[in-house]
């Protein structure tokens, strides 16, 4: 979150209240995202954000934090037969209280809506009620959170019902042994205490929760950069992790032209499962700072799912797998269309990319991704279509990501994709693609 120096301020009781926000426009052409060029789905989305914030330093080391966020959302479809629409929500942002360096120490505490992040969005990124611990001292972080969601996301959504009744207890401990070389370690315990549904009940469809989990995640990382004289430097990263627990996984069968769902089977499974993500980039100290970038990510996987035992990795559901390479902007490291959950895959990565003008960047990513057990679904992607559970070919992927960032509230980005499925979809070999642009202004 960028904000430029000069933003408004007013004074109350003696201290100053910082007065900003952002104005967020992005609009998103898709198309062929059933990987079927002769049946029109194409749409164009215009999401429109106006954030307002107030920061409150109370004394030196206490302060408030306000926001929120008018929300336009209008989606046009190319199929004549589709209804375009548009919507207008108010929701809810950050809003906590920090008490920094309690006591003198290195303690402090921060509560109510918050940001939950950490370096690159691989265990969590996401705004939560939550309770946070934190401690710094020297080359030691560690950090303590636990808390579930007690709002309603907007005036339009109420509690996701995949966050509904979630209870989460979550940590992280950083230290960094030498100069930009860092070990962290993490775990999550989610305990999900939403209502069960039975087969044959009858819900709305915007109702529908596939899992629910009583899960314990825990792994290591190692990230760092290192330095190589005259040839530059090399950025590297060792994501390992773990999962166990329980779960709940509901199918369901839609009611035609209603808005309503009916529980088809409940399965209930022990999980466990393992997942890592390895690999590094290296930066020349020429003209252009060109940047190559080679990873792999995998997680385990299960023929048969549903049998009582499952030994299928999945990630926390509040990551969101953004970062950057040697960019100025954060991108989605799985793929900017396909966007699939790190589970049962396979995903090769190579990048080039490029910095240019005075911050701005331009990168050009492949990827190639297979399951590692061949079934007929994929964990939370983009696409409206499923494998034929036969081959564990997916597809591969070709996005370009270019950012701007040249103007003091300016920042432009714009985004291309193209996805190549692969013999995992039968017939269906049509390319899907997608285009957006995202223009912020923030003051």
């Amino acid at each position: 979150m960028r904000r430029p120096d000069d933003q408004f301020k007013f004074n109350l009781l003696g201290k100053p209240v910082t007065i900003g926000g952002e104005y967020d426009l992005n609009p998103v052409f898709r198309d062929d995202f059933d990987l079927k060029r002769n049946e029109q789905d194409g749409s164009v989305r215009l999401d429109q954000e106006l954030k307002l914030e107030a920061f409150y330093p109370i004394s030196n080391f206490t302060a408030v934090f306000l926001s929120f966020k008018g929300i336009t959302g209008s989606r046009f479809n190319m199929d004549s037969d589709s209804t375009d629409r548009t919507t207008v929500e108010l929701a809810r942002d950050e809003t906590w209280i920090l008490f920094d360096r309690i006591g003198g120490t290195g303690f402090g505490l921060q509560f109510i809506n918050q940001n939950v992040s950490e370096t690159r969005e691989w265990w969590w990124d996401k705004d939560m009620d939550a309770l946070r611990l934190y401690y710094n001292h020297g080359p030691v972080h560690f950090e303590l959170m636990g808390g579930k969601q007690i709002g309603g996301e907007s005036t339009l959504q109420s509690i996701d019902p995949e966050h509904d009744e979630v209870y989460r207890v979550m940590g992280l401990a950083s230290w960094m042994w030498r100069s930009k070389q860092r070990l962290e370690f993490f775990f999550l315990k989610q305990w999900d205490r939403s209502s069960r549904d039975t087969p044959g009940r009858v819900i709305q469809r915007v109702n529908r929760d596939s899992y629910d989990d009583d899960m314990a995640w825990f792994g290591a990382r190692a990230i760092g950069e290192l330095g190589l004289d005259d040839y530059g430097t090399l950025n590297y990263w060792v994501d390992v992790a773990g999962v166990h627990g329980d779960e709940t996984v509901y199918k369901y069968q839609s009611i035609d032209n209603t808005p309503l769902t009916k529980v088809d089977r409940v399965n209930q499974n022990t999980v466990n499962g393992w997942a890592f993500d390895i690999g590094a980039f290296w930066t020349l100290p020429v003209k252009y700072e060109p940047t190559f970038t080679l990873s792999y990510a995998r997680a385990s996987g299960d023929s048969d799912p549903n049998h009582g035992g499952n030994s299928t990795f999945r990630q926390t559901g509040i990551n969101r797998n953004k970062w950057r390479f040697n960019g100025v902007n954060r991108f989605r490291i799985y793929g900017e269309l396909l966007r699939p959950e790190l589970s049962n895959l396979g995903i090769f990565t190579t990048a080039l990319g490029v910095r240019m003008l005075k911050n701005s960047s331009i990168e050009l990513v492949y990827h190639k991704y297979d399951q590692i057990e061949a079934v007929d679904n994929l964990r939370d992607v983009n696409i409206n279509v499923t494998p034929n559970g036969i081959n564990k070919d997916i597809g591969q992927e070709l996005d370009l990501v270019m950012n701007f960032r040249e103007w003091k509230r300016l920042e432009i980005g714009v985004t291309a994709a193209v996805f190549d499925p692969g013999k995992a979809f039968d017939d269906k070999k049509d390319l899907a693609y997608s285009i957006s642009l995202d223009v912020n202004y923030n003051f």
